[in-house]
């Protein structure tokens, strides 16, 4: 019985780790959209190592994300930011857990069992540097739109049409936390979410992509 209890977790955790790498190196094909307006937008993919998120340029491709978030949503405005940078996830986990020595199992637990809401994450950056963790795309700007559209609905808002800040709640000076749409869990990761934006846009991905380094390949 005892053999049973332990070796059964362990033999779930093997086979999630094996189908998250094994689809997130099948890849959709790209999704062919027509150019109507000329122009490329160049956007990046992030990760620290297990989570990513999505650069893209303050303003360019006919989206100004500026205008949506105002200065009094940070602590302090990064003078010279010419990028902003999104992240998406389970609210108390991702709010609460910058580091993974920050890691407490009840909200692991909650996540993964879907539990709890969703936040959007948004870091005010500079000119990003392309490096073994941070992926460079480049995108039409009709796509570039696209991309930016799934983005925008990721933010829930009131009655008003405002996105909602989670006030002082940032990991810093220059970036905020939102209230989000949908329900992490198990099979939608935040590292999903990025899959999900990049097919919207018509970017070739992983079929399921729960993990960072699935993201970070260039398919």
């Amino acid at each position: 019985m005892l053999a049973w209890a332990v070796g059964l977790p362990a033999l779930l955790v093997a086979l999630y780790v094996a189908a998250g790498y094994g689809l997130g190196a099948l890849t959709f094909s790209r999704i062919e959209m027509p150019d109507q307006s000329g122009g490329d937008v160049p956007v990046f993919v992030y990760s620290n190592g297990y989570h990513a998120s999505l650069v893209l340029p303050l303003a360019g491709g006919g989206v100004d994300w500026s205008a949506k978030f105002p200065d009094s949503d940070f602590v302090s405005v990064r003078s010279g930011a010419t990028h902003v940078m999104f992240g998406w996830g389970e609210r108390d986990f991702y709010m609460n857990t910058r580091r993974l020595a920050d890691l407490e199992a009840g909200v692991a637990l909650r996540a993964i069992a879907g539990l709890g809401g969703a936040v959007m994450h948004v870091t005010l950056i500079g000119e990003p540097v392309p490096g073994p963790m941070l992926r460079p795309l480049t995108l039409p700007a009709a796509r570039y739109r696209d991309l930016a559209r799934f983005i925008d609905a990721s933010f829930a808002r009131d009655a008003s049409g405002r996105i909602r800040v989670h006030p002082g709640k940032g990991y810093g000076a220059h970036d905020a936390f939102y209230e989000g749409t949908g329900r992490y869990s198990l099979f939608y990761t935040c590292n999903e979410w990025v899959a999900r934006a990049l097919r919207a846009a018509g970017e070739p991905t992983g079929l399921w992509t729960p993990f960072a380094s699935s993201l970070l390949r260039r398919p």
